[in-house]
């Protein structure tokens, strides 16, 4: 496991999930449902493929777009990093590394 939690695109996304949808300073509403979604997708990998893959564009966004975004603890997600998760997602048993993306994210 520690391949995983110490896989830079693992812990690039997580904290980019911590930070959209878990900042208390950042609670407009704009990505919290996005958290809902990966978790309700979790046990179908196709869907949750495409709901971490539209967190990752609307993350992006924001950050380009929405001030907040452009502060302290707020970093763009880069290709090489969704990659990195793919290749793990793959690699490994998909709803082990799915359910650890998301624990992480909220407790790290």
């Amino acid at each position: 496991m520690n391949k995983v939690i110490n896989n830079e695109g693992f812990i690039n996304v997580s904290r980019a999930i911590k930070c959209a949808c878990f900042t208390d300073e950042y609670n407009h509403g704009k990505m919290r449902s996005k958290f809902d979604d990966l978790k309700w997708s979790i046990d179908y990998e196709q869907d949750f493929l495409i709901e971490l893959c539209n967190f990752c564009a609307q993350y992006n966004i924001l950050f380009e777009t929405d001030e907040y975004f452009n502060t302290d603890g707020f970093e763009p997600l880069y290709e090489s990093d969704i990659n990195k998760m793919l290749e793990l997602l793959s690699e490994y048993d998909f709803k082990l590394i799915s359910a650890l993306l998301l624990v992480y994210s909220v407790t790290c």
